[in-house]
């Protein structure tokens, strides 16, 4: 053990206090996120006193962590007095709060090291189980109440300020939908009504290219092709919020990507997900020359006529999603919407004035959308390396 770092054990005990009261709010279950989420376990005939509670300013982990990819379940109970969680996970408190502030464990449990070190130490035949006793032997460095209570503060700081420019997208976001369905509205009160078009049609005005994925059969790369910096290979799961975050793809290398025959976007092109992670939009930007889509990803090229703005917008709309869902997983188990069957997709088009009043008002949203979202990015790195740092405090 390191000279300055302490055995968590010393400082937490488990609890195991059930809910006699047989009381039904706030059931709770856990995200790789480390965080509570609303539970939707099925509570038809469940007996509720059998669940725990879990107390705010307490701590709950999930043992068993087998099927949760390269994290641990874990989290601080800080948004109710009292939750309720299954019988299965463990709750515990920091007995000492006086030297061991409840948010700055929480701080450690959030370091990718930590999610390494649970992993390594889980064991088990059947199941992989990140024990009670494996979680006591934790070392982490123990600064002073005050020192603690400085760097919760800071982080905290930087996390308020993601939040809100989270916010202020999100509200952006829903003022450009809510535009649509406005100018749409006023458009047919003018007698001048929203053309319907499939995909096709729009292919066949040349209002747009034919759109196409990254299905690349057999030479598809592979993960051992992954490389830590190159040419980025998009999956569903890199888009977030109307952008591409490229902090979480991977990468192959420009020989590989020059082996490919398709699915190269552009900057400028509009990304739509359509098999698994169903309905996630964003526009390429310029950070990168070449950007290769996996089979996952739709591109969509505006020629004329159409912005990318107001295609990315559409596709983000209830009208499109619900028509995605609609058509997606009819004879599979998995979502999908393949590229002969997005050719039939409708998109209502606008009148040209209200094209052009919508692409202008648009473009200044996503200007300032993609300002918040790199000062996000940035805000998201400092978090990372506060996080990083703690070790060394």
């Amino acid at each position: 053990m390191k000279s300055s770092y302490e055995k968590l054990g010393k400082y937490i005990r488990q609890i195991d206090n059930r809910n006699v009261k047989g009381n039904k709010e706030h059931l709770l279950g856990l995200s790789v996120q480390k965080k509570f989420i609303p539970s939707i376990a099925n509570t038809i005939g469940t007996d509720f006193s059998k669940y725990k509670v879990v107390k705010y300013g307490q701590f709950t982990y999930i043992p068993d962590t087998s099927r949760r990819g390269d994290k641990i379940a874990i989290a601080l109970q800080n948004d109710y007095d009292e939750g309720l969680v299954s019988n299965i996970y463990t709750v515990f408190e920091i007995t000492e709060p006086n030297k061991l502030l409840p948010e700055y464990l929480m701080l450690w449990f959030n370091r990718a090291e930590f999610d390494r070190y649970a992993r390594f130490k889980s064991h088990g035949s059947v199941r992989e189980i990140f024990d009670w006793d494996e979680l006591c032997n934790v070392e982490l460095p123990i600064p002073s109440y005050e020192k603690q209570n400085k760097i919760v503060r800071e982080y905290r700081t930087i996390s308020n300020r993601i939040a809100l420019k989270q916010r202020i997208n999100d509200n952006l976001e829903a003022q450009g939908i809510m535009l649509l369905k406005k100018y749409k509205e006023q458009a047919t009160s003018r007698g001048i009504p929203w053309k319907t078009l499939t995909v096709q049609e729009l292919v066949d005005k040349n209002y747009i290219e034919a759109p196409m994925d990254g299905n690349h059969g057999e030479i598809h790369p592979k993960v051992e092709d992954y490389v830590s910096s190159g040419v980025p290979f998009i999956m569903a799961n890199n888009l977030e919020n109307g952008y591409v975050n490229y902090r979480s793809c991977a990468f192959i290398t420009q020989t590989q990507a020059n082996s490919l025959r398709k699915g190269f976007a552009h900057k400028g092109d509009v990304l739509l997900t359509h098999k698994g992670t169903l309905g996630r939009t964003a526009i390429v930007s310029d950070e990168y020359n070449t950007t290769i889509l996996t089979p996952q990803v739709t591109y969509y090229r505006v020629k004329q006529y159409l912005s990318p703005y107001y295609l990315r917008y559409y596709f983000s709309t209830d009208d499109f999603q619900k028509q995605l869902e609609s058509w997606a997983g009819a004879g599979s188990t998995r979502a999908y919407i393949g590229i002969t069957k997005q050719l039939e997709l409708s998109i209502a088009i606008p009148d040209e004035v209200s094209m052009l009043l919508l692409n202008n008002t648009l473009r200044k949203f996503e200007i300032m959308r993609l300002n918040n979202y790199f000062e996000k990015q940035q805000l998201l790195q400092i978090n990372t390396l506060m996080l990083s740092k703690l070790s060394r405090r």
